[in-house]
């Protein structure tokens, strides 16, 4: 699928887990709320800058891959709390407060946000270390850091 501009028609898939709509023209994400199943969703180099309807998916979404759109905010993403698996990378979050707003994602144990704004901001990977205590595996500036050893790892685990 390339140059799909909506979600449109899918309310007949009641029972499909994982989509893969990357690599579009994706402004909006209107019609993903009659996907009340889907645990997987990867929206990707969209032209997307809020993922505000993904709340309709607060109880079954576990893994979101969102990253190379234009997306500013996150605080959609804190009514998610299923998920364990983000990819936020090369973005426009520019704030601490986007990415404190993940606090409310208890059980994320993945989480990247390389080539996004707020990587340039002094201590925000140590903020992030502090708030986000659930995490085993975060990527931000093309480095991988594990939780378990604090320090620059050469191979990505989960």
């Amino acid at each position: 699928m390339q140059n799909l501009t909506s979600l449109a028609g899918l309310s007949h898939l009641t029972t499909l887990t994982s989509l893969n709509v990357s690599f579009n023209s994706l402004q909006q994400l209107e019609g993903i709320q009659a996907l009340p199943s889907l645990c997987s969703l990867n929206i990707s180099h969209n032209r997307l800058i809020s993922v505000q309807e993904l709340t309709s998916l607060s109880q079954t979404l576990t893994q979101l891959v969102c990253s190379s759109n234009k997306i500013t905010s996150t605080d959609a993403l804190a009514h998610l709390p299923g998920l364990h698996f983000l990819a936020l990378h090369n973005n426009s979050i520019s704030t601490a407060a986007s990415v404190l707003a993940l606090t409310q994602l208890s059980k994320l144990k993945h989480l990247t946000l390389r080539k996004n704004p707020v990587c340039k901001q002094d201590n925000w990977q140590a903020a992030t270390i502090a708030v986000l205590p659930s995490l085993q595996v975060r990527c931000w500036n093309g480095a991988r850091f594990s939780w378990l050893c604090c320090r620059t790892c050469t191979k990505h685990t989960h």
